[in-house]
């Protein structure tokens, strides 16, 4: 059976948090102008209604606060229309798969969505400031990569042309192989690449060394760069500890059929679903 679990919130611009901690059906909140969720033990399937009663008066459920569900055994979560954010380490360290972003969201915190178990991120059509591509999160213009789920079926993945920036701790413990970077990346928040133990190439196409502090972790992969560029990575402080190679040194990759999901349907490198060729085949 499907667990709900009720969450209160009042629709404020402020947030101010009481100490008192309550209890109900099965969740744990604090009250405030408006109500977050808070830490509890929780497993299963999580289904969160758009508002709850409380002694008689309705409130929208509108956030998932910090550190809500992180560590928590649940399976599957329904977010409703009404949240408008998830607050730090919200989400992280849950066991769903997938999960499915409202149109009303309006901020979404670092390392919220961090679930080793994640594997597909969808966002409503109707959001206004967030779209996904291949399961992957963004902003709605594109420019910046939010979250790369850390269990995405990819060895390789290729970030779209016009990503400028990459959000901190976007990409972390995945599964990774090969990762590549448009020529229109400048800048790499802190902690992305980090605990990616398969990572062997990284492919970046910008010309100019985009800044990456705190970045990489300890791994040995290897840097392809345009030719004219390998001299200002190996100056760089933070690209410089790799070993820099020329973009044409690299072996191309299938760009075809690198990922498949278990609903059967078939993703090139960039996270767009591609058909078979239609024929007879002998």
């Amino acid at each position: 059976m499907r667990k709900v679990f009720l969450i209160c919130l009042w629709l404020c611009s402020v947030v101010i948090y009481s100490q008192k901690k309550e209890y109900q059906d099965g969740v744990y909140f604090t009250p405030v102008l408006e109500v977050a969720v808070t830490e509890g033990n929780y497993s299963g399937d999580i289904k969160i209604p758009n508002s709850v009663d409380i002694d008689g008066v309705q409130y929208r459920v509108t956030e998932i606060g910090e550190y809500a569900f992180r560590g928590s055994g649940i399976t599957s979560i329904e977010l409703p229309g009404t949240i408008k954010r998830i607050r730090q380490y919200g989400l992280a360290g849950c066991n769903f798969k997938s999960l499915k972003i409202p149109s009303m969201i309006q901020e979404i915190e670092t390392y919220a969505l961090l679930t080793p178990t994640l594997e597909w991120i969808e966002v409503d059509e109707n959001n206004k400031l967030f779209s996904s591509v291949g399961g992957v999160l963004f902003d709605k213009s594109m420019s910046t990569l939010i979250h790369l789920p850390a269990s995405l079926q990819k060895d390789v993945y290729v970030v779209p042309e016009d990503v400028v920036n990459i959000k901190t701790g976007a990409i972390f413990e995945t599964f990774l192989q090969r990762i590549e970077l448009p020529e229109t990346i400048e800048s790499i928040g802190s902690w992305n690449f980090s605990e990616i133990p398969n990572l062997h190439t990284i492919v970046v196409k910008a010309e100019v060394p985009p800044m990456a502090h705190n970045c990489f972790g300890s791994h040995d992969a290897i840097v392809y760069v345009p030719s004219g560029s390998i001299a200002a990575y190996e100056a760089d402080e933070d690209w410089g500890k790799f070993t820099i190679r020329s973009l044409d040194e690299l072996t191309p990759v299938n760009a075809v059929s690198v990922s498949k999901r278990k609903d059967g349907k078939k993703y090139n490198i960039h996270g767009i679903e591609v058909q078979d060729p239609h024929g007879i085949y002998i």
